[in-house]
């Protein structure tokens, strides 16, 4: 998942049109990590390290799209 997440933001450029598709796609991951902690297929610290890192990228994406 980590891999994923880093693979998504290092490919991206920095227009913004690619940071806003970088941002969606990784929000679409927060909801695939959400239903696999909520069908269990992931324990709980797991699942809150993926939330933190992804709302992280995301942050800095947002920061970086200013």
């Amino acid at each position: 998942m980590k891999k994923i997440a880093l693979i998504l933001v290092l490919t991206s450029c920095t227009t913004t049109k690619n940071i806003n598709k970088s941002i969606k796609n990784l929000e679409t991951l927060q909801e695939w990590v959400k239903q696999d902690y909520e069908w269990q297929e992931i324990p709980h610290k797991n699942a809150n390290s993926y939330f933190l890192v992804l709302e992280t990228v995301i942050y800095d994406l947002e920061q970086i799209k200013k």
